[in-house]
């Protein structure tokens, strides 16, 4: 069976933001538990 190509969509700029603001939290969130674990 052909595959249908799909035509991408831009991202859109309010998805992009929402994206690195999950990002940001997440790496934030990890960079907190390193330091709790080092101390």
């Amino acid at each position: 069976m052909a595959k249908k190509k799909r035509k991408r969509k831009p991202p859109e700029v309010k998805d992009v933001i929402q994206f690195l603001t999950v990002l940001i939290t997440l790496m934030t969130a990890i960079i907190n538990l390193i330091v709790l674990l080092l101390k």
